[in-house]
């Protein structure tokens, strides 16, 4: 239950930023091509989620994999957080990267976390079954929480802080 409601907090703070970041770049930071702006940060989180899957991954091969993924969950927040109060272009590259590092972290070792909360190898389908209910159902329901939260807020910046600050949330409470 703890693994099940640790990956639905992370997926739900995913998605909650994943799904307005394009729009982060274009209402907030005022990018001329947002989705080129949406295109840079996307490729600085593959370089930390890169960098630190494999040497993540394996290092939970060697020590707790709850420490290293709530570690991971930890950049996740601390990340999130910088998109929200440094909503400045110098300061969402470096966020981006941290973010990257955390995910990479997150779905090495969440997968081998997974594994390990699995009770019976008989019924490993099922219970993967509803670890992926654990990504679905946030994924429905983080655009609806965060399109009315910046909505409450007339799309401005502090709708997008109040967004970002609940992913931000979500991250902190799985990293728990």
């Amino acid at each position: 239950m703890v693994v099940f409601v640790g990956r639905a907090l992370v997926f739900f703070g995913l998605t909650l930023l994943q799904t307005f970041v394009l729009y982060f770049f274009r209402d907030v930071l005022r990018l001329g091509n947002p989705s080129a702006g949406t295109a840079l940060y996307a490729f600085a989180t593959v370089i930390g989620a890169v960098a630190s899957s494999v040497g993540l991954g394996f290092l939970s091969d060697r020590a707790p994999r709850k420490i290293i993924t709530a570690l991971a969950c930890a950049c996740l927040a601390l990340a999130t957080i910088g998109f929200a109060v440094a909503p400045e272009l110098r300061w969402i590259l470096p966020c981006a990267v941290l973010f990257g590092i955390g995910f990479g972290g997150v779905i090495s070792s969440g997968w081998a976390l997974a594994m390990d909360a699995v009770p019976k190898l008989h019924n490993v389908g099922r219970d993967l079954g509803l670890w992926g209910v654990a990504t679905t159902i946030p994924s429905v329901i983080a655009p609806l929480l965060g399109g009315g939260l910046i909505g409450l807020f007339h799309g401005d910046l502090a709708g997008y802080q109040a967004a970002f600050g609940l992913a931000a949330f979500a991250f902190a409470l799985a990293s728990l």
